[in-house]
């Protein structure tokens, strides 16, 4: 008798167990595939068009030392170049200047750093400009002026190719003083028809009369180079050349 309870003791507390393993893994197993409630979609508030970056004009320089300055003046923030720059960012507005100032060079002279303005070019290919200036010629004043010419247009058109929609303003060579050397004026003008076939638009010193007369002083005690103040009278002619294609361009690109 003690036998057959303890046999069904055994078998109700095996039977417990198995129901209360069975219980423990239904619930785990609904533990396990509850899936958390789905959130809704955050909606996306349209913001208008696409902010367009600011357009920033580009303005290339290729010169010798009345470009980028000299022992005499016209150093960074006082040479030409910075100055027009900074006759059009006074407004606000932006222009990038990219300077390639090359003392003693010209179209087929080598310089200080033993290149002439298409190498110097060459090694410095700005693409995309908007407006390219070149300014020289004085450092050619003893070479031909047929071999100047043809120099002075491989580089405009090298300078197109790279920057096709540019406007391209050509500055020829500026004397010193009242007397050019009589080469000088071919040499001039073998710039000038190259400048006019590539498409530029030609600025003469020479003819101008630039550092004649009493604008002699502005030369420095070398009797070559401009000082800041010619620097800053330079700047007064080129300006608005310069900063009327560089306004037609930003006016393009609005």
């Amino acid at each position: 008798m003690g036998h057959t309870r303890s046999r069904a003791t055994r078998r109700l507390i095996i039977a417990g167990m198995a129901l209360a393993a069975v219980l423990v893994l239904a619930f785990t197993g609904f533990v396990l595939t509850r899936q958390p409630a789905p959130v809704a979609a955050s909606k996306v508030i349209p913001t208008g068009k696409p902010i367009k970056a600011a357009f920033v004009p580009q303005l290339l320089v290729l010169g010798d030392s009345f470009t980028g300055g000299s022992d005499m003046g016209g150093f960074k923030d006082d040479g030409w170049p910075a100055l027009v720059q900074s006759g059009y960012t006074k407004d606000g507005a932006r222009l990038q200047l990219n300077l390639l100032g090359r003392g003693g060079a010209g179209y087929v002279t080598k310089g200080i750093i033993h290149e002439t303005f298409g190498q110097s070019y060459a090694g410095n290919a700005f693409e995309d400009q908007d407006v390219v200036v070149v300014f020289g010629g004085l450092n050619d004043a003893s070479a031909p002026a047929d071999t100047v010419g043809t120099a002075a247009g491989q580089l405009y058109a090298a300078m197109l190719k790279n920057s096709p929609n540019a406007k391209l303003i050509v500055v020829g060579p500026a004397w010193p003083n009242d007397t050019p050397i009589p080469n000088m004026f071919d040499v001039r003008d073998a710039i000038k028809a190259a400048a006019l076939h590539a498409g530029a638009t030609f600025i003469d010193p020479i003819a101008e009369g630039w550092f004649t007369g009493e604008d002699t002083k502005l030369i420095g005690r070398d009797n070559t180079h401009p000082t800041d103040a010619g620097h800053a009278y330079m700047a007064k002619k080129l300006s608005k050349p310069i900063l009327d294609a560089v306004a037609k361009s930003a006016a393009a690109n609005k």
